[in-house]
């Protein structure tokens, strides 16, 4: 069994910026960023870079933390999957984060905010909307104060906190915004203080908006053979 101090590893495949970290929340031992579009050829091969610079292999790690998102569709099914698969070929305790309360973590020290202080996090879902949540930091644990919605930029400007998230800094009329370099540091630091590791958050990713297609209401009875 890995030992409490070994490190974790952290990923985060849903964001414009795709990283992976090393380390816990006191000590980051190594870190990797790549470009979304060429996560899918490259993540494998940057994870195995990233163990190597740091010293370490798989099996020693504590465990592995992923975002859920919301984020890009098919890069959170590539490091969901990629990390539900490390976790079932090597037994590592494993656990999948929301995208959204990360961002609020890492906009804690960017923002210069304290403990008690509001923030929300936004993430850009296309056709002019973002999906965002405010919280309230306490600790490396943000506590969420309502559910993810979808608003136009105009309406972040009036949420009253400070925002933060890839593209924000872009946006107009919003006067405190902080758009972070990479995840996978900050997630390092919220997965340094699970209690917990539930491997079934990774079969529970967060999507923007519910699926286009829907079941059929009832199923069409078979048709009769004719002679």
């Amino acid at each position: 069994m890995p030992s409490p101090d070994a490190p974790i590893l952290a990923l985060d495949t849903g964001s414009p910026t795709v990283s992976l970290a090393l380390g816990d929340d006191k000590k980051i031992l190594a870190v990797r960023c790549i470009e979304l579009r060429q996560s899918s050829e490259r993540l494998l091969r940057n994870l195995e870079d990233l163990l190597r610079e740091a010293g370490t292999e798989l099996a020693d790690l504590r465990g592995i933390a992923v975002l859920k998102g919301p984020g890009s569709f098919t890069g959170l099914r590539v490091g969901l999957g990629t990390v539900l698969g490390l976790h079932q070929a090597l037994g590592l305790p494993a656990v999948a984060l929301p995208t959204l309360q990360v961002l609020a973590t890492a906009g804690k020290s960017a923002l210069g905010l304290h403990d008690g202080d509001g923030v929300v996090a936004a993430v850009d879902a296309i056709r002019g909307e973002w999906m965002a949540q405010t919280f309230v930091l306490e600790g490396d644990e943000p506590q969420a104060v309502d559910l993810p919605v979808l608003k136009k930029p105009e309406q972040l400007a009036v949420m009253g906190h400070p925002v933060v998230g890839f593209g924000v800094d872009q946006l107009e009329g919003i006067p405190h915004t902080s758009s972070p370099e990479s995840l996978a540091p900050a997630a390092l630091v919220t997965a340094a203080g699970l209690k917990q590791w539930d491997p079934g958050t990774l079969v529970d990713p967060i999507y923007f908006r519910a699926p286009a297609t829907t079941p059929p209401k009832r199923v069409p009875r078979p048709q009769s053979s004719t002679r």
